[in-house]
């Protein structure tokens, strides 16, 4: 008996038993003609989903899938597992569960058809998120571009479907809020310069303003969203102009920048754009502190109370706030009021980041440079000693 008998025998024989009625197809069986077999059951399946013996529906449905792949034509097969995938993720309350495991069996068993396989996981990320079970996939998430075809993928529309659904599903999730930035950064990297950058304006908005909302969690993650064209495309966009100007001060200037942007703005700005100038405030602060060049020279708590537009005797609590946002590593020394910056998340790097750099630099080539002269006259010395012996 073949495999293709043995497997409409058995579908037939678990439909039948579990809605107790009766199918005869034995002589389609017989033919392995599976095309009228499956037309019958296909609008019983919300019937069996709403069953309650869970595994035993899951098989059923796990034969009607295995008896596709037995239809004489490939297209007809693509056909039958897409309105099998439409039938079961049109409802989102009755056996959402079970479902979701039959999306993913149809994913997991089209391996073969890469585009049904793409679609599929959009419906199975799609349906996860509807149905309040984003959990049970979201460690998948970080590794989806591997799971569909690599040459199906590095397609840039693909790409951004596939990017901007995750985005989507997690933007239901407070908890998720760097997780969505970090896919809408992935979807705004399939935008190149001057090219379909206006229908990036959206998102490229939206992620502008998750960050301003999630600026330190943003540079722990290591996001980085200046670079991208779509981006940069705000800044002489007569409506989101200023929001962009807003966002280069978060990411590569500091307090003071900010102080002088917010001066000529007030809450009909802010508001708008769900800020809040108390938040923003205290987060520029912050990021300020991450532009201090790392090193081992004392910085005064008057030049950072100077940077960061506060008084002296306010520093080290922004230093320590700085530290256990992880920030920064630095040491605050009480007695002489000066702190050692040791290490910081660098954001965009401004002029004067870019100066530091160059200081740093010049400062190590010196150092190196003084290294090998004392090597070189201790070498030196050594063979004169050598040589007086």
């Amino acid at each position: 008996m073949s495999d293709a008998v043995i497997v409409a025998t058995d579908l037939v024989a678990a439909v039948s038993r579990l809605l107790q009625v009766t199918l005869d197809f034995t002589l389609e069986i017989k033919k392995k003609d599976m095309e009228p077999i499956l037309a019958a059951i296909r609008p019983k399946i919300n019937a069996l989903i709403a069953l309650k013996a869970e595994n035993d529906i899951e098989a059923c449905i796990n034969l009607y899938i295995r008896a596709t792949k037995y239809l004489k034509e490939p297209e007809k097969v693509l056909t039958e597992l897409k309105n099998l995938s439409e039938i079961v993720k049109e409802n989102k309350t009755d056996n959402p569960l079970l479902r979701l495991r039959i999306l993913t069996n149809i994913f997991n068993s089209s391996v073969s058809y890469a585009e049904l396989r793409y679609e599929t996981l959009l419906h199975v990320i799609e349906y996860a998120g509807n149905t309040d079970n984003l959990s049970l996939i979201s460690k998948q998430l970080d590794s989806v571009d591997s799971m569909v075809d690599s040459q199906l993928i590095a397609s840039r529309d693909h790409r951004r479907r596939l990017n901007l659904a995750i985005a989507n599903v997690l933007d239901t999730k407070e908890d998720k809020k760097v997780r969505v930035l970090i896919f809408l950064e992935k979807y705004l990297q399939t935008f190149p310069k001057d090219q379909e950058l206006k229908s990036a304006r959206e998102h490229a908005v939206r992620a502008i303003r998750l960050f301003l909302k999630n600026t330190i969690p943003s540079f722990i993650s290591g996001i980085d969203l200046t670079s991208l064209p779509a981006i940069q495309a705000l800044e002489t966009d007569p409506e989101h102009g200023k929001l962009y100007q807003l966002f280069q001060i978060f990411a590569s200037q500091g307090w003071k920048e900010y102080d002088s942007f917010s001066s000529t703005e007030d809450k009909t700005f802010f508001e708008p754009n769900g800020l809040s100038k108390t938040m923003c405030e205290a987060t520029i602060r912050l990021v300020t502190l991450c532009s201090l060049q790392p090193g081992f020279a004392e910085i005064p708590f008057a030049i950072i109370a100077d940077k960061l537009g506060v008084h002296d005797d306010q520093v080290e609590e922004w230093v320590v706030k700085a530290i256990t946002s992880n920030l920064i590593t630095a040491k605050i020394d009480q007695v002489r009021c000066t702190v050692i910056i040791l290490k910081t998340q660098r954001h965009g790097f401004a002029p004067q980041q870019w100066k530091d750099l160059q200081t740093t630099l010049r400062l190590y080539k010196k150092n190196v440079g003084s290294l090998i002269e004392m090597a070189q006259n201790a070498r030196k010395a050594s063979l004169h000693v050598s040589s007086a012996h």
